[in-house]
């Protein structure tokens, strides 16, 4: 495998990123024309790919025709016919298509885009050359899992695939896209289709939908998808979705293919093309919706320097690996494929096959320097500094680095060293948000314009900051849970670990374990204070989002509210008790927060769902995981929330 026909990078200048190789070298000295036109190889051109016998396929499937049948008795007022156009509205609805002249077109808009916003595209290649003779066993399919941070996700592994001449993958995407006239149309003809954000109620989408995703990998492309769901605002890895993994599995259980292959990547942006408008929304600010005239006014953020991105092709997952001597596949034999449904032990085991593939993306993001000096401004934001000189920073940053260092295992290849250049050129991408004074007195400054809206810059800098949680959670929770001796008949460490199973996805507990808790050296003691620091904002917004719900205000009422709505009232009230000086870190505002803790104290039994959604508050419970959650605070700090939550 090597990058489609467009002359030499050779002699381009240009900083050189260990293991990687910089597309945009390749680019910069062709036309756009030219290498949008290149030819293309037999696996990326789609004139052999029917999506309409997708349609068929599904149209003629036993298991779609069972469930209309179904339907049809158990409601007197549906009848098979009009059941049937249903399926073929909804088809119509989600169903993809190719054109080789439409992905000509997208990669010419991509190509004009990303040449002006990127400075660097990097990507391992080595890893894509291993990947060739996959992608060509037409019996075993593949799936394309990236990590997804950004609309532009999914419109860039097509892009990367593009280049290196690989298959073209058929793209699951939110129906949140139609609404874009045009632009969806461009995206259904380059292999995307939609498909609804939320279906558990609606037994004959769900088999449509698992039937279509069935159908297509079996054709000869990969498919693509993000396990997480949906886009993560926060910077972290969202809880996976094991909906579309789950009906990839079933696939394979049921002997229509050898194999399945799932691939890893993992995509690090050094300024998320997003970022403001993530901050707004975990605010609470509203999203906006999709359309082609929202589209057009965003054009100014090709204006935008970016800086770089890495792609990371991580190592492959094979299910059948994966499933070998836990699942008995021959069951599968004995059952008509219209009642094939993967059963608790094998959703089970989907679950866990989802976490291994969250946690081969973590392995593989990238720490780039802007992800510790975000992490190092932000500490000295929550103590009121706005400027620091760069010998401090940079003294924060290393001390950083080198924690990261000691407490994972890193590849070097991942993590940038960070010094004077490095914050030179974060001034130079995140203008907006810092400046770098370099004359008597050498300073780093958050610009006073962006802080007229401190939250909107905690939360920014908290997106950089949670993208390096992954690599330093299991410590930090095992440092603070060294401060506990007991918790009546809990385990400290396993407390914490349940607490926080939203908020820090698949983390690696094993690279813990080899760390020093020891106190007996500056070195350490410095540690367990940064790692302390690190996770202290996560406390410290659970523990007050407990305190609110006890109160007679919000218990009262808790049963009457959805868990949306009941996240956006402990926003409200929570910013009141900041603002009055209980606390200095605004992030623990973000709605990501918030709506995790209560999916944790459901988890937990303190909040219970009620069959129209509400929620229904469980007092004796919720107090009890407060009082555990308090012996992880210093008093002082639950005197000054305690204080200002009982004045509201």
């Amino acid at each position: 495998m090597r990058p489609r026909n467009c002359g030499s990078a050779e002699s381009l200048p240009g900083p050189i990123c260990s293991g990687y190789e910089d597309l945009l070298r390749t680019l910069r000295q062709v036309g756009d024309l030219r290498w949008t036109f290149a030819t293309h190889g037999p696996s990326q051109n789609p004139a052999n790919i029917s999506p309409a016998a997708v349609k068929e396929s599904v149209l003629r499937s036993s298991r779609v025709a069972e469930v209309i049948s179904k339907l049809a008795r158990e409601d007197p007022s549906a009848n098979e016919k009009e059941l049937l156009a249903r399926v073929r509205t909804v088809l119509e609805e989600m169903g993809h298509s190719y054109s080789i002249w439409y992905i000509r077109l997208l990669g010419f808009i991509l190509i004009k885009a990303v040449r002006r916003m990127y400075e660097h595209i990097w990507v391992n290649a080595e890893a894509l050359k291993k990947l060739e003779p996959l992608l060509s066993k037409r019996n075993v399919p593949v799936i394309f899992m990236p990590t997804h941070r950004s609309y532009a996700d999914f419109l860039l592994v097509s892009f990367v695939a593009f280049h290196y001449g690989l298959p073209l993958p058929t793209i699951a995407s939110g129906i949140d896209f139609l609404g874009m006239r045009g632009v969806s149309d461009i995206l259904r003809r380059a292999g995307a289709f939609f498909i609804r954000r939320s279906f558990a109620d609606d037994p004959l989408y769900r088999t449509v939908f698992a039937e279509y995703v069935q159908s297509i990998l079996q054709q000869p492309q990969p498919l693509e998808f993000f396990v997480e769901g949906t886009r993560s605002r926060s910077g972290k890895s969202i809880y996976p979705k094991i909906g579309l993994l789950q009906a990839a599995t079933e696939v394979y259980l049921r002997g229509s293919v050898s194999d399945v292959m799932i691939i890893p990547i993992s995509i690090t942006y050094e300024r998320t093309l997003e970022e403001n408008l993530y901050a707004r929304e975990l605010l609470g600010v509203p999203k906006p919706k999709e359309s082609t005239s929202a589209l057009i006014k965003a054009a100014g953020v090709l204006r935008d320097n970016y800086g770089s991105m890495w792609f990371h092709f991580g190592t492959p997952i094979s299910i059948r690996d994966f499933m070998e001597g836990k699942v008995d596949r021959s069951m599968y034999n004995l059952i008509p494929r219209n009642h094939v449904a993967v059963k608790t032990e094998e959703a089970a085991l989907v679950k866990t096959l989802a976490f291994s593939v969250v946690q081969e993306q973590q392995r593989n993001i990238r720490i780039h320097a802007w992800t510790i000096l975000a992490t190092a401004l932000l500490h000295r934001l929550r103590k009121g500094h706005t400027k620091t000189s760069t010998e401090d920073i940079l003294a924060d940053c290393l001390t950083l680095e080198a924690l990261i260092n000691r407490t994972f295992s890193v590849d070097k290849s991942i993590l940038l060293d960070i010094g004077m250049d490095a914050v030179r050129h974060c001034a130079s991408v995140h203008k907006d948000v810092m400046r770098l004074n370099e004359e008597a007195a050498c300073f780093v400054e958050i610009r006073p314009e962006a802080l007229k809206n401190a939250k909107v810059v905690h939360m920014l800098l908290g997106h950089y900051r949670n993208q390096l949680l992954h690599r330093v959670s299991p410590q930090a929770m095992r440092v603070i849970s060294s401060r506990v001796p007991s918790l009546s008949d809990h385990d400290p460490a396993a407390f914490l670990s349940r607490l926080f199973a939203w908020e820090f996805v698949s983390h690696d507990s094993s690279a813990a374990a080899d760390f020093d808790l020891s106190s007996g050296d500056d070195d350490s003691s410095t540690d367990r204070s940064l790692l302390i620091e690190l996770i202290e904002p996560f406390l410290v917004g659970y523990a007050i989002v407990i305190r609110l719900l006890v109160r007679d205000r919000f218990a009262t009422s808790a049963s009457l509210k959805t868990a949306r709505v009941l996240a956006k009232d402990l926003q409200r009230t929570i910013g009141v008790v900041l603002e009055a000086g209980a606390y200095s870190a605004f992030e623990i505002l973000s709605l990501d927060l918030i709506s995790n803790c209560i999916l944790a104290l459901k988890s937990m039994g303190a909040l219970q769902t009620e069959s129209d959604q509400s929620l229904l508050l469980r007092r004796d419970v919720l107090a009890d995981v407060g009082a555990q959650l308090d012996a992880f605070l210093q008093p002082a700090l639950l005197v000054a929330i305690s204080g200002a939550i009982d004045c509201l």
